[in-house]
């Protein structure tokens, strides 16, 4: 085993055996698992994936056991949490309905539903995992960190390789390539920017700093429009929600985010790539094309079958 593979397995013990004390170290587990499995990266060769290749399923027990250790001490519910929880199981029910009922393709409809189902629960754990605003700083630090890790591996240690002038080979569970990759690389910028704006705590800043590069850098090597576009309305929802000094912060911190993507972005595929959003219909490209005729196809799809088909399997099904 290799010693990045070793720190790894020592950091998860540690934070499995943390849980029985604070449930929120099952829910920094479960998000170590998700932007670190060793299935994903190199280091999971030898030990790691011989002890099992289901570390999700390892990480998803490790929440709910430091949970129900202490279920007695949970926070007691407000009408807004009994809200969110009947919320994840109406989901989950509503895709077990389509799913039994309703699905064109049960086979592939099977998978995704397995997927949601899983997820509403995760969640609701990780919402139960966290109790105070400290455990929330917490939990959201461990995403930018998360996505920092992905992005060291990326620029610094080699991970992926580019094809067709996009970062691929690099994988999360449920979120492959440059599509997916950049998609949960994206949700960490913005958490590095509300640390940074706050300043409330001086290594979450400093963290912060050392990780938003990395995640910038990896995400433009994916060259995803759909996360240069969130991107965008991430940074206009940061100045318009915030207030007094926290705006001045912030405008200061897109400027200089601004300053970084001129600065890194010296790829011309990027700027074609950008620039191409906003083209005619003319000079869209095949990619964007595509996108458009699948969009048109699930609102015909919605439209013929308003009760579901059976999520996105019924694009692989007869009736897609």
């Amino acid at each position: 085993m290799s010693s990045t593979g070793l720190a790894w397995l020592l950091l998860f013990v540690f934070l499995s055996l943390k849980s029985l004390s604070r449930p929120v170290y099952g829910a920094l587990a479960n998000a170590m698992v998700f932007f670190a499995s060793p299935v994903f990266w190199w280091y999971g060769g030898g030990l790691l994936t011989s002890l099992t290749m289901r570390w999700s399923l390892v990480g998803a027990g490790v929440l709910i056991v430091a949970n129900l250790v202490h279920w007695e001490s949970r926070p007691v519910p407000t009408p807004q949490s009994k809200r969110l929880l009947r919320l994840f199981a109406l989901i989950a029910l509503n895709a077990f309905i389509v799913h039994s009922l309703l699905a064109d393709y049960p086979k592939e409809s099977s998978k995704v539903f397995d997927i949601l189902w899983k997820g509403c629960l995760a969640s609701a754990f990780v919402y139960f995992s966290i109790r105070s605003e400290e455990d929330l700083e917490l939990f959201l630090f461990a995403i930018v960190v998360g996505c920092g890790f992905a992005g060291y591996q990326v620029v610094i240690g080699g991970q992926g390789s580019i094809e067709g002038g996009r970062l691929e080979g690099f994988s999360f569970p449920g979120a492959q390539g440059s599509n997916g990759g950049s998609t949960v690389l994206s949700l960490g910028l913005p958490l590095a920017g509300y640390f940074i704006i706050s300043m409330r705590n001086r290594w979450f800043v400093i963290g912060s700093l050392v990780c938003a590069p990395l995640i910038l850098e990896t995400v433009l090597r994916c060259n995803s429009r759909g996360a240069y576009l969130g991107l965008a309305a991430a940074g206009i929802t940061v100045m318009l929600l915030s207030h007094g000094v926290a705006r001045k912060r912030a405008m200061a911190l897109i400027a200089i985010g601004g300053f970084a993507i001129l600065t890194m972005a010296q790829n011309d595929a990027i700027w074609e790539r950008f620039n191409s959003i906003f083209v005619s219909e003319e000079e869209r490209d095949g990619s964007a094309s595509e996108r458009l005729l699948y969009w048109e196809a699930a609102i015909e799809m919605i439209g013929d079958y308003p009760l579901g088909s059976g999520g996105e399997a019924a694009f692989t099904s007869p009736r897609g």
